[in-house]
């Protein structure tokens, strides 16, 4: 084994820095966010919401492992200058995320349009849970393909761009945030933008994907049943870690 240098200890100490400072700035801000949120709000209607929000978590589970085996198999092709290799898996994976992303909403459809007996709640309260759960889950429904777009910086291994989109983010979202409460806006229009937000951030991560790998093309006819049984050996395995990991902490 060839021993690391010091100008490599410094590459991934700033990495792994720069990454849990994004992190703590977010979890910071959202914490700071509960007591002005509580006091607009209610605690009723806060509640309301965080439960309502809980439920497209679920979901994650629909990610089967792939966008882990994404950022493996986008290492593995850019160590290799195989561009065209790692395109077909972008688009395969990308157009199989677009799918999982439509059964996402439609189940979170289902699920809204049978708030009322499945929590218990009053008409009142089912009207907006039933409209923000229908709002987060847009959001949960792209981040499936646009997941691809993190794992390829993330094989590449330029996590710094990716963390300071996510640390201007979390701070926008703190600033429409306060700014629709005090206009005197209900939940339900503060989730829609808090949401707008957060969808428009996957511009900036597609952007960034081409920035470090700037010969990525999403195509149709990229897609590659081949591909998919390549990822698929690799991705069975995440699953089934993910599953247990979720297991453990329940």
């Amino acid at each position: 084994f060839r021993p690391v240098n010091g100008s490599m200890i410094n590459l991934i100490a700033g990495k792994v820095s720069i990454k849990y400072l994004a992190l703590g700035i977010d979890w910071g801000l959202a914490l700071l966010m509960v007591p002005f949120n509580l006091a607009h709000l209610g605690p009723s209607t806060y509640g309301l919401w965080m439960l309502i929000a809980s439920i497209p978590v679920y979901f994650s589970f629909l990610d089967l492992g792939y966008t882990g085996a994404m950022v493996k198999f986008a290492a593995q092709y850019r160590a290799h200058g195989d561009s065209r290799a790692l395109n077909e898996i972008a688009s395969t994976i990308y157009l199989l995320f677009a799918g999982v992303g439509l059964l996402a909403y439609a189940a979170a459809v289902l699920l809204a349009f049978n708030i009322e007996d499945l929590l218990r709640l009053t008409p009142e309260q089912a009207r907006i849970a039933r409209q923000v759960l229908l709002i987060i889950s847009i959001y949960v429904a792209l981040g499936f393909p646009c997941s691809v777009f993190g794992a390829v910086v993330r094989g590449f291994m330029d996590p710094y761009m990716t963390s300071i989109i996510s640390i201007a983010t979390s701070i926008t979202v703190v600033i429409v945030n306060v700014s629709v409460l005090l206009a005197g806006y209900d939940v339900v229009t503060l989730v829609a933008a808090i949401t707008a937000v957060r969808a428009l951030s996957y511009v900036a991560y597609w952007r960034n994907a081409r920035r470090v790998f700037p010969a990525l093309r999403i195509r149709i006819k990229a897609f590659r049943i081949n591909r998919l049984r390549e990822i698929t050996g690799f991705s069975a395995a995440l699953l089934f870690i993910d599953l247990a990991n979720k297991l453990n902490y329940s």
